[in-house]
């Protein structure tokens, strides 16, 4: 990969790493994502940890605080990446499995709702987007 790449695969895979934390996503990619953040075997786990941290600290934190401390962790792990893939440029194929295992798509949930009424009474059912009109 051609050095002036870095930086978008940096900012591609910190986007994607700090996403999955979000998600059930984090589980396919935190391994890996250990593994470019602590750039050794020795500091993998402190990596994982310092990861699991920073996740259950966004997980607390109300909607707009939440959104500030996503995008200063987002720039935080993209300079860690950029640093990780100028010392190993074979990493990049790390941050690119993130990348993908991040934004796989994830197996269809089916739902099935059932409700009755009686006595002429209305039932309401929503999933994730409704429109009510009554009459």
């Amino acid at each position: 990969m051609d050095p002036s790449q870095w930086a978008e695969l940096a900012q591609a895979g910190a986007a994607a790493l700090v996403a999955a934390m979000a998600t059930e996503a984090w589980t396919a990619v935190r391994g890996t994502a250990a593994r470019l953040v602590g750039g050794s075997d020795e500091r993998d786990a402190v990596a994982l940890e310092w990861l699991e941290k920073r996740r259950q600290d966004l997980a607390t934190l109300p909607g707009r605080d939440r959104d500030a401390a996503t995008d200063a962790l987002r720039e935080q792990v993209a300079g860690v990446l950029l640093t990780r893939l100028t010392d190993d440029p074979d990493r990049a194929s790390l941050v690119e499995r993130v990348v993908s295992a991040a934004n796989a798509p994830t197996q269809p949930v089916t739902v099935t709702q059932h409700a009755s009424a009686t006595l002429g009474g209305r039932v309401y059912q929503a999933g994730r987007d409704a429109t009510f009109v009554d009459r």
